[in-house]
């Protein structure tokens, strides 16, 4: 196979595919909706195999961790044994019925779920550090930020109404307007760069997901 034809049948496939699921959304014929449908299934299940990916690629990386005695090495060891211990258990000991298996359940709720805690919990104060920059007031649109953070966290917390009874409705005006009003505006902005990047991709401008040289 020629470098032109390499390079040209990935945006046509990618071209073909995008224009089907587009117009599923518009075209009611029962023949094309379910080629639509069975081609995304396709998809999802093609998409489940980057589980595999995944694998292999942590395993790489961690593996050479290991080999080499990299700084914080024993943390890659604790991941590979906790990735492949919990998939052989899943997919052996258990009999494949690894939501069933009260062994497995009992391991993925106690050491999955307090560990995921505790990442969220530690996020909170690289948020508050975050905070405190954003909110030191050297522009106007820094005060009237500082401000309405100041508002909202005392109207949401007990002691704001009990200090200022006004409080609770100010709050939740700031939630349901000025909020409101910026989500909507950033949800639109994202929602026009991925149309955009839809169309790049359509078009075979944009060629990254080829990977390099393409």
């Amino acid at each position: 196979m020629s470098v032109a034809i390499r390079r040209s049948l990935p945006l046509v496939i990618t071209f073909i595919a995008g224009l089907l699921v587009i117009g599923d959304y518009y075209f009611k014929v029962p023949d094309y909706n379910k080629l639509v449908s069975n081609w995304m299934s396709f998809v999802n299940v093609a998409s489940s195999f980057a589980v595999i990916i995944g694998y292999v690629t942590l395993t790489r990386i961690h593996a050479r961790r290991l080999t080499q005695h990299k700084a914080g090495w024993y943390n890659s060891l604790a991941l590979i044994f906790a990735m492949y211990g919990l998939l052989i258990w899943g997919l052996f000991l258990s009999g494949g019925k690894f939501t069933a298996d009260p062994a497995y359940t009992y391991w993925f709720n106690n050491l999955y779920v307090p560990l995921d805690s505790t990442i969220f919990s530690l996020l909170a104060f690289y948020i508050a550090s975050s905070a405190y920059r954003a909110f030191r007031v050297r522009t106007a649109e820094a005060t009237v930020l500082l401000i309405s953070a100041v508002v909202v966290m005392l109207g949401r917390a007990p002691v704001g109404p009990a200090i200022w009874p006004t409080i609770g409705p100010i709050t939740s005006w700031i939630m349901a307007v000025p909020n409101t009003a910026g989500m909507r505006g950033i949800t639109i902005g994202v929602a026009l760069g991925v149309l955009s990047m839809g169309i790049r991709l359509l078009l075979g401008r944009e060629r990254g997901y080829l990977g390099p040289g393409a």
